[in-house]
């Protein structure tokens, strides 16, 4: 390290130039930022030195934070060092809550939150939803002036009722930051708060916009599906109901037809076994004739030969009109069958097994109105922090 050329180039740096020595770099490095502005607090507020004069200097006590672990729903500035108490600061004016361990055991250090007890009011006129909701709102402190985190703020489903109203015996307590103290900072919060829940808050409602189906505040998942498995089977019912009643008259059309067409085949087989019949006897009438009469060649046995020939000629044309029966009646036939088959495919692509697991839903996500919103109890919530056996301090 060369003292001297270091001294000669701070000496020389310019406005927004800095000098960076990294240790893992063989020669430092100027660099030049934008204008920035930096905040330099002034002399102590009167609420500030009250804080500070209802410590006591022999309950303090030492516990390091420097390796405590961060998990993503905790602020950045609660892993920071800071001083911890037994004795917590007097708050006349505000009301204080503690939230309970998942489990017992090892030393509390509480740190404090501001915490909100909100209403909020979700409409959807189109879907039938109209519900108040209750929310509760913890918002970590960014630093100890007492700026409030919004962007990490957690919305949770509890009641001022889950939360105890004393602290655990032996606990100690991270130092509330000044603002904290003054009763008219709470007002300020509570219309920021109102504003950041409402610019992030959504109901998230389960949807099948097939059935314009939405979900109510506060029905699980499985109770949603199956009863929109059930909407979607009543659904394929009344499409069956209407497909059935659709291809019905058709049916029963071609039904008519072929019964028509079976009583005039049965007719012309009548008629055609009639004519055979019917010749049959006038060529042996004619043939007794001319036998036993006078003459093959008298008139009476000449006129019943012609008969028979007429008769006979007549065989062929019912022969030819049962046939036309038979090809008309087979017609018919096979457009019921196509019928039939058309119908089975359609009901067969309906036909699908339908359960609650099958059902594809959507997430349907819901805004409350502005004008509702509304902070009810606003005060300070201590969250429990445990130091666990290899130092670390975790959220209890």
């Amino acid at each position: 390290f060369d003292r001297a050329e270091a001294g000669r180039m701070l000496a020389g740096l310019g406005n927004r130039v800095f000098l960076m020595r990294n240790a893992h770099e063989s020669a430092p490095v100027l660099f030049q930022t934008r204008w920035a502005l930096s905040y330099l607090r002034g002399p102590m507020t009167m609420p500030q030195i009250t804080g500070l004069a209802v410590r006591s200097a022999s309950a303090l006590v030492s516990e390091p934070v420097e390796n405590a672990a961060v998990p993503v729903a905790h602020s950045t500035a609660e892993t920071a060092a800071a001083p911890a108490t037994r004795e917590r600061a007097v708050l006349p004016h505000v009301t204080e809550f503690f939230m309970r361990p998942a489990r017992s055991g090892g030393k509390i250090l509480y740190r404090p939150r501001l915490v909100g007890f909100c209403k909020l009011h979700v409409v959807d006129a189109k879907h039938g939803i109209d519900t108040w909701l209750r929310r509760t709102v913890l918002a970590p402190f960014a630093d100890s002036d007492g700026t409030v985190n919004w962007e990490e703020a957690e919305t949770l489903e509890v009641t001022a009722e889950d939360f105890d109203r004393q602290p655990l015996p032996d606990a100690v307590f991270a130092e509330l930051p000044a603002q904290t103290l003054a009763a008219a900072r709470y007002s300020v919060w509570g219309k920021e708060m109102a504003a950041a829940l409402y610019q992030t808050f959504t109901l998230e409602l389960f949807a099948v916009p097939a059935l314009k189906l939405v979900s109510v505040p506060g029905e699980s998942e499985e109770t949603f599906r199956s009863r929109a498995a059930q909407r979607l089977r009543e659904q394929r019912d009344q499409a069956m109901a209407k497909l059935k009643a659709r291809y019905a008259p058709k049916v029963q059309s071609l039904t008519d037809q072929i019964r028509r067409a079976e009583e005039r085949l049965n007719r012309e087989k009548a008629q055609a076994g009639q004519q055979r019949m019917s010749t049959v006897i006038s060529f042996g009438a004619t043939l007794l004739g001319a036998f036993m009469g006078r003459g093959a060649r008298s008139v009476g046995t000449v006129g019943r030969a012609a008969t028979a020939m007429k008769s006979a000629s007549r065989i062929g044309k019912e022969a030819g009109d049962v046939a036309r029966a038979v090809a008309g009646m087979e017609v018919l036939q096979a457009r019921l069958s196509e019928l039939e088959a058309a119908f089975e495919r359609e009901i067969a692509d309906m036909d699908q097994p339908l359960t609650p697991e099958t059902v594809e839903i959507d997430r349907k996500p819901l805004r409350p109105r502005k004008t509702d919103l509304s902070v009810g109890t606003l005060g300070i919530c201590w969250l429990p922090w445990r130091r666990a056996a290899d130092g670390v301090v975790e959220p209890a």
